[in-house]
């Protein structure tokens, strides 16, 4: 099992209101290391619907210089990461959530879910629905929430296991979402990277992109980013940092600007844990 460097370390952690109903699929105290993982069953997310949140409370968070992480895998053969979170202390508090797509929840559903990371302690897993579930503008969206990005240690980050399932071709174009903050009157700006099966980052866009005003920003994805975010090994994926914005969402679009429809991905893998 690869371990996770400080290089690819991202965050998709999510400002949400705390919920009023919520449904608790795990509750104990865990204190992650790379050996020790947390398995959560299929049925637990059976009434889990695109649009709703995956809420991870944490504590005993480490500080940065010691790189705190939590991993949310698919608990299949080849283990396809579903999402990683940078654990920065400034965003956080004391839970990490994500928005799930379509493809998290059948992920999960078919083949369960599996915890892991490092110098955090997870002390409850909840599931409860949010402003965004069953959104139709969002159910083709590769990515969408709202991951604030604080410091240029925040990322999102999209595993090639989610990107695979638009029906992107070399030469479409994928639009990421934004909203400035403001905060210390900052100008927003991004950067984009894809990373390989070895962690090692190759530059989609290196120079951080100054933003003025609210809005998306457009990149054409050509053969070479197309042939890494489309890689077999269930590790490969994009990053996007920034600093002073939200993202909110990614899509993939033709190359005529018109938004492209989600497909299953059929080789998610094996089956190891069932209920």
């Amino acid at each position: 099992m690869k371990r996770i460097y400080i290089i690819l370390i991202s965050i998709v952690a999510l400002l949400i209101s705390s919920p009023v109903k919520s449904t608790n699929v795990w509750n104990g105290r865990m204190a992650l290391s790379w050996s020790e993982k947390i398995m959560l069953f299929s049925g637990a997310f059976k009434n889990l619907t695109f649009g709703d949140v995956i809420s991870v409370k944490v504590c005993d968070v480490a500080p940065q210089e010691k790189n705190p992480q939590l991993v949310l895998k698919a608990a299949t053969t080849n283990w396809p990461m579903l999402v990683s979170f940078y654990l920065n202390k400034e965003v956080i508090n004391d839970r990490v959530e994500i928005v799930v797509t379509s493809d998290i929840i059948l992920a999960m559903r078919q083949y369960g879910l599996v915890l892991q990371g490092c110098e955090c302690t997870v002390t409850s897993i909840d599931t409860y629905s949010s402003e965004y579930s069953n959104k139709q503008e969002c159910a083709d969206a590769i990515w969408f929430g709202k991951a604030r990005l604080a410091t240029w240690h925040d990322f999102v980050h999209i595993p090639c296991f989610l990107f695979n399932l638009s029906d992107a071709r070399p030469g479409d174009i994928m639009r990421i979402a934004y909203q400035l903050t403001g905060r210390h009157n900052e100008v927003g700006a991004l950067r984009t990277y894809y990373i390989g099966s070895d962690w090692d980052w190759y530059g989609f866009q290196e120079e951080p992109i100054k933003l003025q005003k609210s809005g998306y920003i457009d990149f054409q994805v050509n053969s070479s980013i197309y042939n890494r975010l489309i890689g077999k090994d269930g590790e490969n994926g994009l990053v996007i940092s920034g600093l002073g914005l939200i993202i909110t969402s990614v899509h993939m679009l033709d190359k005529k600007g018109a938004p492209l429809k989600r497909k299953v991905r059929k080789d998610g893998g094996t089956v190891m844990y069932d209920d």
